[in-house]
């Protein structure tokens, strides 16, 4: 073999065996599912339905509850799954509204599907360290943007720090599947108290206009480069 015969079958089987973590993953959490208690027809069933009429989400979500983690989490893109821990039968309304409000959120963006997309970008680029930084922080802004939406729905910045903060003391599996969402990971929790309490931050969303704009300047910087000539 040459070197570039070496390199590629060096390149493949990192990159497959680094999807074949996101397939086991996702058969990972279908066991975790088939487990857990389902909440339908429940008090907070009708809260999530309630909360989803709100976000304007029209996807089935399915509630669950298991002792798997302390954690609240959300997974699945085409068919989400908002996992309650063991001890949200003993939450007070406010604090199972928050929760809710922050999981339909991600599932109001297709944050899980962003995630996967992201995952496999990272598994065939591996190699490039600037691909983990920007999956890592696609995953950071993903959970500061539904803090956001749940701070734009009336809940006061302080309660909803003290909410994070009693939520992140809890367990928490410590290899989660690469396409769940955590709603308090420790890694992330300083830097969005820190953003959750900026009283002069910007916490609207982003306007079409905004994204017309982002649009055309993306595309004229692409025709630039497509442009270009080597020399």
């Amino acid at each position: 073999w040459d070197l570039m015969q070496v390199l590629f079958g060096a390149w493949a089987i990192v990159a497959l065996g680094l999807l074949g973590r996101i397939v086991a993953g996702v058969l990972s959490l279908s066991r975790i599912a088939k487990r857990a208690a389902s909440l339908k027809g429940t008090e907070e069933a009708l809260l999530l339905a309630e909360v989803c009429a709100e976000a304007g989400v029209t996807r089935p979500v399915r509630l669950l509850r298991s002792e798997w983690s302390d954690v609240p989490m959300t997974w699945g893109a085409l068919r989400p799954v908002v996992h309650l821990p063991a001890a949200s039968a003993d939450w007070d309304p406010d604090r199972l509204r928050v929760v809710l409000e922050h999981e339909i959120a991600h599932v109001r963006r297709w944050d899980v599907l962003t995630l996967v997309l992201a995952r496999a970008a990272t598994a065939l680029h591996w190699f490039n360290p600037m691909a983990w930084m920007a999956a890592r922080s696609l995953r950071d802004e993903s959970e500061r943007a539904s803090d956001d939406w749940v701070l734009r729905w009336g809940t006061m910045p302080s309660a909803y720090a003290e909410h994070l903060l009693e939520l992140a003391r809890g367990h928490m599996p410590s290899r989660l599947p690469a396409t769940v969402l955590p709603m308090a990971h420790r890694s992330q929790f300083e830097g969005r108290l820190l953003a959750i309490l900026k009283p002069e931050a910007d916490r609207r969303s982003v306007s079409m206009k905004r994204w017309i704009t982002a649009g055309v300047v993306a595309g004229l910087g692409f025709t630039g480069l497509a442009a270009a000539v080597p020399v």
